[in-house]
């Protein structure tokens, strides 16, 4: 006897997961800390706890606006950010 078995269609979401990250978020963080396009070597990770500091020492605080938006220009997860940022 054979079984045979059925794979389901797979539904795929018309946008990315997570939340929307505005423009302007990104554009003003690389006026702060430079254009990572043009510089690769902005985004080493080794960077992230510097470019936490200039975001603070800009804005007083780290909101969570700014964390996501650190989180896409370094191409890093939220959670490693989040994780540095309240450590």
């Amino acid at each position: 006897m054979t079984v045979e078995t059925v794979t389901p269609p797979r539904r795929f979401r018309g946008r990315p997961r997570g939340r929307d990250l505005p423009p302007v978020a990104l554009a003003s963080l690389r006026q702060l800390l430079g254009d990572e396009r043009s510089d690769p070597g902005l985004r080493r990770r080794d960077l992230l706890i510097e470019h936490l500091h200039a975001l603070q020492d800009a804005h007083g605080h780290l909101s969570l606006v700014a964390l996501r938006a650190l989180a896409a220009y370094m191409n890093l997860p939220m959670a490693a950010v989040y994780e540095t940022a309240t450590f």
